[in-house]
């Protein structure tokens, strides 16, 4: 990467950090030909976790021009996801091809996916500055407007009109001026992984989910879950638990990493098979994965992204896409501000509600896993009545869709209210197999067409009525069920969710060259086809 060695003394906008939230904030404002300077701390390609991205990865790649490098770097392909709950029943699978085969995704090398999406982004416009540390930001009249920076013993000061924190955990904006972060300590988990090579297995091999990554639920101890995810030559295995467990386990071993890993992935007999004739690695990390939220992303010249701003779990990988989706609200409201299409309070508000709002949907999820994998021994995510489908389905849509009026600083309360309604609703998108569909298609009940998950959005009472007026049996009905179910959770799309989805009466406008915000003409209870 070619660039000036220091920052320059100004800049419209500076990001902070060049990880996935910094460098799309950073190449969105530069194709809109907008001075932008990002700071990363630390010179790229450097390691990270989070190797397993969510199907939206290709769509945000695509909205920057990045998708055909992303494809030619060699990643390895990933179809799906397979969760298995319980040691008694047969995993879930979240199938991303089954629609069009051009929606696998990637499990990917983060030290090279991340110094890929900031070279991209320096070629795209923006000046990228490495092994550059902001240590403090300036605030004068309640708004940031420099900050002290200082790279290989030479110290400096940039001003700037926006400064967007994508600084990751560091989180320099919430954790050192604002002092808004909190922790949520239901998910106070520590991660333990290693990686492996040899001749691994592979699951689902000879079928449509050959390569899929698979999360295992731990069985006869302390609840937990492993991680399986295939890379080009090595798997990553990771296990999860919570930190009293963890801690308390390490220690029966002297402390050490290693032997509390392996003892804790004997407990994943799924996994363990697929790594029966694979060798591990030297080397076992650990590291804290502490989930917690800011109390605001957004204000006066300021924004937060990506882990900067919140971060809720490894499980079900929404790490990088709530990168992306809060790099790109980032940079959408400060265009909005810089071109005036809204005033500046309602553009910081924009950004404060479309993250708090994604950050809730997937808390929900998350939260309700947890909670089968703590009590295996209950049907938490098994069959329901439709009842409870029916009420689940009514409160969690809005949520999941993006379309709700909750934000983080309600989202404890919400849970706590919701979070058995919400077992159910996620029971509706994992037990129905596809070979259940299929019968159920070919019964003559119900138009086949109604079984497409790319087609419309059916409501409860809909479906009820549907097969009250056709006759179709509890088979048919409970495939329907799953396939809308399917319909809300897996199919996002960042230009529906941006341009559709409406929020304090505003919607995005990407539009290369006109990105921003304007009033919107979408009613809010109107139904979006997207996802989580």
């Amino acid at each position: 990467m070619v660039l000036s060695t220091y920052p320059p003394t100004h800049a419209t906008v500076l990001v902070v950090g060049g990880g996935p939230a910094g460098s799309f904030a950073s190449t969105i404002l530069a194709q809109e030909g907008i001075d932008v300077v990002c700071c990363e701390a630390t010179q790229f390609p450097r390691y990270h976790i989070g190797e397993s991205l969510l199907a939206s990865a290709k769509t945000y790649m695509n909205m920057i021009d990045a998708c055909d490098k992303v494809n030619d770097r060699g990643f390895h392909p990933k179809p799906g996801a397979a969760i298995k709950f319980r040691p008694d029943r047969p995993e879930a699978y979240t199938d991303f091809v089954a629609v069009n085969p051009q929606n696998n995704v990637w499990n990917v090398e983060r030290s090279q996916f991340d110094d890929l999406l900031l070279n991209h982004a320096h070629e795209k416009g923006a000046r990228v500055f490495q092994e550059t540390l902001i240590n403090n930001i300036e605030v004068s009249d309640g708004r940031p407007r420099s900050a002290q920076w200082s790279s290989k013993g030479i110290v400096g000061t940039i001003s700037f009109d926006y400064i967007i924190d994508c600084s990751g955990r560091q989180g320099i904006l919430s954790t050192k001026v604002l002092h808004n972060r909190h922790h949520n300590q239901t998910l106070k988990n520590i991660a333990t992984w290693g990686y492996w090579t040899g001749s691994a297995g592979v699951y689902g091999k000879g079928t449509n989910r050959e390569g899929a990554i698979l999360i295992e639920g731990l069985v006869d101890g302390p609840p937990g879950w492993a991680w399986f995810i295939p890379l080009a030559g090595k798997i990553s295995v990771g296990i999860v638990m919570h930190e009293t467990d963890n801690t308390s386990l390490r220690r029966e071993y002297g402390g050490s990493t290693k032997m509390h890993y392996l003892r804790a992935l004997a407990r994943a007999p799924d996994v363990l098979a697929l790594l029966q004739d694979a060798v591990l690695g030297d080397e076992v990390r650990m590291a804290s994965d502490y989930s917690y939220s800011a109390a605001s992303y957004a204000g006066p010249g300021w924004r937060l992204a990506g882990d900067a701003g919140a971060f809720i779990d490894p499980f079900f990988s929404s790490g990088v896409h709530l990168a992306f989706h809060g790099g790109l609200s980032a940079a959408i409201s400060v265009l909005a501000s810089l071109r005036r299409d809204v005033p500046e309070d309602a553009a910081a508000a924009y950004h404060n509600k479309k993250v708090a709002m994604s950050y809730t949907r997937f808390l929900l999820v998350v939260l309700s896993a947890y909670k089968q994998l703590r009590y295996q021994n209950m049907d938490i995510l098994s069959d329901v009545e439709s009842r409870d489908f029916d009420a689940a389905f009514e409160l969690l849509r809005p949520v999941i869709q993006g379309l709700g009026d909750i934000d983080a600083s309600h989202s404890r309360a919400v849970t706590e209210e919701t979070l058995g309604k919400t077992m159910d609703f996620i029971t509706s998108v994992l037990i129905t197999s596809s070979s259940d569909v299929e019968f159920a298609k070919s019964s003559g009940h119900i138009p086949t067409h109604l079984f497409e998950r790319d087609g419309n959005l059916l409501g409860p009472d809909q479906i009820a009525k549907m097969v009250s007026d056709t006759g179709a049996d509890e088979k048919t009905e409970r495939a329907l069920r799953s396939v809308n179910a399917h319909k809300a959770l897996q199919f996002y799309d960042p230009s529906s969710n941006f341009e559709q989805e409406s929020v304090l009466g505003m919607v995005a406008d990407l539009k290369r060259g006109n990105v921003g915000l304007r009033l919107s003409t979408v009613k809010t209870d109107v139904v979006i086809p997207n996802s989580v």
